[in-house]
């Protein structure tokens, strides 16, 4: 009779890690490193090292960032808790960019974003940093231009270089319940606020904001706003909750039977 209940436990215990394992869960953030490059020098920045980077002045006189006229990139910091009961991927987090015309746009520079992603374990946790190198482009607007520009759409600016190498990230991720994070890769979610005119001409093409995964440009017109959502792709093998209660009852017989013999 002890041995059934000790079974029993053993099979509550199965039962219970069998639903644990479908969870995949953890925390994602970032930050966002000072602009470097030879053309930085008339740019005006504001929250360099932190979650989000302000650019850009709104007309020649200013000396500080006006963060309500400036274009600004952040890494939206969150924890995630997804059910997982087939591969597919899931959503780590998000990166937003607001894009205003300014005085001051630096033209061409480059920065660096550190994402941190750490996911949860029955043991402990599994933590990866990857940082992801990119370029900007801003067009540079002359006053009698700036305000214009804002309320037609016109002069999109770029972000390019926006493409994650795995190669550093030691992938697969093996986590809890057979589950393994394949991959890390961007995609647009929400082209957000596209601005007045219905499109422009980039590359010879009317587009809106939009996302290139195979180059990773990220395009946004002046006076627009998207968001880029960080993705994990997963594969997932966790044995069903069923298959543990048919092999919990199934022993529970033979345990059974084997102690109805022993007592005859």
């Amino acid at each position: 009779m002890v041995r059934y209940v000790m079974f029993a436990a053993c099979a509550a215990a199965l039962c219970a890690t069998s639903s644990v394992a479908s969870t995949i869960s953890g925390d994602f953030s970032g930050t966002i490193s000072d602009p470097r490059g030879t053309h930085t020098t008339p740019i005006r920045v504001e929250g360099q090292n932190t979650d989000t980077l302000y650019w850009g002045t709104p007309n020649s006189t200013a000396k500080k960032v006006n963060k309500s006229d400036s274009s600004v990139l952040s890494v939206h910091g969150q924890s995630f808790d997804h059910k997982v009961s087939e591969s597919g991927e899931i959503l780590l987090g998000s990166i937003s960019w607001v894009n205003h015309s300014n005085w001051f746009a630096g033209r061409r520079w480059s920065s660096v974003l550190s994402l941190d992603l750490d996911f949860d374990t029955i043991g402990g946790g599994e933590s990866r940093s990857v940082q992801v190198g990119f370029n900007t482009y801003n067009s540079i607007d002359g006053s009698v231009n700036t305000s214009k520009n804002e309320r037609t759409g016109n002069s999109p600016d770029e972000i390019s270089g926006f493409y994650i190498d795995t190669s550093n990230l030691n992938l697969p991720i093996a986590l809890d319940g057979g589950i393994k994070v394949m991959d890390i890769f961007f995609r647009l979610d929400d082209a957000g606020t596209p601005g007045t005119q219905t499109g422009f001409l980039h590359n010879g093409q009317a587009s809106g904001s939009t996302y290139d995964q195979s180059t990773g440009l990220w395009v946004n017109r002046e006076g627009g706003s998207s968001t880029i959502g960080v993705y994990a792709s997963v594969a997932a093998v966790p044995l069903p909750a069923g298959l543990w209660l048919m092999l919990s009852g199934f022993g529970s017989f033979l345990l059974a039977r084997r102690f109805k013999q022993k007592t005859a």
